[in-house]
């Protein structure tokens, strides 16, 4: 069903307001990001063999706190439905929860530089860059930027589905015949006033 919807995801997901995509993050996001973003079949198989040999464990639940041990590492996680805390010490952690979308978390110099000069803002829900559906960015509190534009991950608070290759490759056709359409007219308005 969601591969079936996902040439509308992006209409659907406009359409809402902010409460509504609020909504759904809290109930729906994680059962649609474990079957959007699917293994591939290979990966799956290892995935399944290794934890048919008892070396991978899978725990629905909220992970509590991480600290790092001399040996291993100890996770307090609440499995899903409970009130109680397990203490699991582990070889590894891997978060798979995907990339991290605050952008007003991240250290990044021109990030921090974007952000502190009110060039850039985060989204209402912390998904990425508050822009317009055509990339535009959106100043601190203000309006479009005029000249500065973004694609892909940042956009998935307005756009929802843009973090795969057929949403960028449109996304990027669409920009670059944006700006190659605005320094046409610049040049032709250049011209005319010389």
């Amino acid at each position: 069903m969601i591969d079936a919807i996902r040439p509308r995801t992006q209409a659907i997901w406009q359409a809402w307001s902010w409460e509504e995509r609020a909504r759904f993050m809290r109930h729906v996001r994680p059962f649609w990001e474990v079957h959007r973003h699917r293994l591939a079949p290979p990966t799956a198989a290892i995935v399944s063999r290794l934890e048919q040999e008892g070396r991978v464990k899978f725990l629905a639940g909220r992970l509590e706190s991480l600290e790092d041990t001399p040996t291993a590492a100890e996770a307090v996680c609440r499995p899903r439905g409970t009130a109680a805390t397990t203490v699991l010490r582990v070889a590894k952690v891997i978060n798979c929860t995907g990339p991290r979308t605050d952008y007003s978390k991240y250290q990044h110099p021109l990030l921090v530089s974007l952000l502190a000069r009110g060039l850039i803002d985060h989204d209402p829900l912390a998904l990425g860059i508050n822009a317009l559906a055509t990339g535009e960015v959106l100043r601190y509190r203000s309006g479009p930027s005029g000249w500065l534009y973004t694609l892909g991950p940042p956009l998935k608070a307005i756009l929802w589905e843009s973090t795969a290759v057929p949403e960028i490759r449109l996304q990027a056709l669409t920009l670059t015949a944006r700006i190659l359409g605005s320094l046409q007219n610049w040049s032709l308005a250049s011209g005319q006033n010389r």
